[in-house]
Formats: structure tokens, C-alpha cells, sequence
């Protein structure tokens, strides 16, 4: 009797080991499969800085080449390869804003969007914006008040007849005493920035011009 007792508790344990060995084993190949597993690799989106004027316009940097366009107006007309200049003769009817002007001759009144230009918002909610766009309306009002104005046009917006699409005629303004490019002169003061929106053939050197007046801290470039 105490024998068949004796083998009872010793196929017990027995079966207890091999239930214990088989657990170990199971646990050691669920380990070595999940090592096997190939490494989910999370790609973080990088933190990206964005170039921002003090009054918080959302600005970027553009790849700048030498293509400059002529300061003066009589260089204009007889470059074949800059823009066309209206055989017109203009007189300023009124500044709307720093990027808009209203020109007048014997036909009548045109609403002009400079081309490659833009200049800070007056009816933007925050008071600095407001501040800025009056200060560019100022000056490219003392840039041609009083002065005659030839407009010139980019060949890159033939397709869309110069106009925009509330039909402001898009185009490069000069005042001829003085053979000042506007369109340069505002984002070489540091009044506006390279609007790149409309086609524009000096979209790298307005970017340039831009550059150039971020860096010496000019007009809304200013701390």
C-alpha cells in the first residue's frame, strides 16, 4: 500500500514538471517571437520654424537667382526682355493701400495691383498691421503724387489679360522724373515683401530686395 502511495505522489510531481518545463518553453518561444518581430519605427514629424515678419505675417525664404530688373523706366523701354510699358501716360487718382493704386488719363480711371509686391493689410484686426499699412500707403503716395506714371506689364500674364481675377490691372508702376520702379522701391524700403500669388518674371530678385531689407531691419522689418 505505501509503495502504490509512494508512486502516486511520484507520477504526481512528475506530471508537475513537465507541465512547469512545458510553460517555460512556451513562454521562451513567445519571447523569441516577438523578437523576431520587425521594429515599428514611428517617424516624428519634425518642428518646423516658420519665418515670420515682427507683425506676424507668415513669410518664406526663396531661392534667389541674379535676375534683376531695371530701376529706371527708360532702360524698361528698350529691354525687349522686361516689361511691356504702356504707351500711356498716367496721373495718380489715389493710393488705396500700399499694393493699389488708382490711375487716371483721357480714358479714364484704372484700379492698378502692383505686380510682385504686397504690403500689410489696413483693415487687419491687429493695430501694428494697421499701423504699417499706413505707413506703405504714405510712401508710395510721396513716390508718385504730382508725378506722371508709366505702367508696365509682365508678358507672363498675357493668357489672364494683365487683370486679376477682381480686375485690377496687374502691372509694374514707374514715375517717370524720377525712373523709379515702385513695385522695387516698397519692398527695397522695407514697406511691403515678394508677393508671389500673381506670375511675376522678378520674383527672385523682389525676394532678394526682401532679403535685403530684413537684414538691415527697414520699415516692418524693424524690432
Amino acid at each position: 500500500m505505501k509503495n502504490t502511495h509512494r508512486l502516486g505522489i511520484h507520477t504526481l510531481l512528475l506530471i508537475t514538471l513537465i507541465i512547469v518545463l512545458m510553460n517555460v518553453v512556451a513562454c521562451d518561444d513567445r519571447q523569441s517571437h516577438k523578437s523576431k518581430r520587425p521594429r515599428r519605427i514611428i517617424k516624428r514629424k519634425r518642428n518646423v520654424e516658420s519665418v515670420e515678419g515682427p507683425i506676424g505675417l507668415k513669410l518664406s525664404y526663396i531661392q534667389h537667382d541674379k535676375q534683376y530688373p531695371p530701376g529706371d523706366l527708360q532702360q524698361a523701354l528698350e529691354d525687349s526682355s522686361n516689361p511691356s510699358i504702356i504707351n500711356e501716360v498716367y496721373t495718380l487718382v489715389r493710393v488705396k493701400d500700399g499694393d493699389t493704386i488708382v490711375v487716371s488719363n483721357s480714358s479714364g480711371d484704372i484700379t492698378v495691383r502692383l505686380l510682385g509686391v504686397d504690403t500689410p493689410e489696413k483693415n487687419d484686426d491687429r493695430q501694428i498691421v494697421r499701423y504699417f499699412a499706413e505707413q506703405a500707403t504714405l510712401f508710395v503716395e510721396s513716390l508718385i503724387k504730382d508725378k506722371s506714371i508709366r505702367l508696365g506689364v509682365d508678358p507672363i500674364n498675357t493668357k489672364s489679360n494683365h487683370l486679376d481675377r477682381y480686375g485690377r490691372l496687374l502691372a509694374y508702376v514707374y514715375s517717370v522724373e524720377d525712373s523709379i520702379n515702385v513695385n522695387a522701391e516698397i519692398i527695397r524700403q522695407g514697406y511691403g515683401f515678394s508677393y508671389v500669388k500673381y506670375p511675376c518674371m522678378y520674383t527672385d530678385y523682389f525676394s532678394a530686395l526682401e532679403r535685403e531689407a530684413r537684414n538691415n531691419r527697414l520699415g516692418l522689418w524693424k524690432d
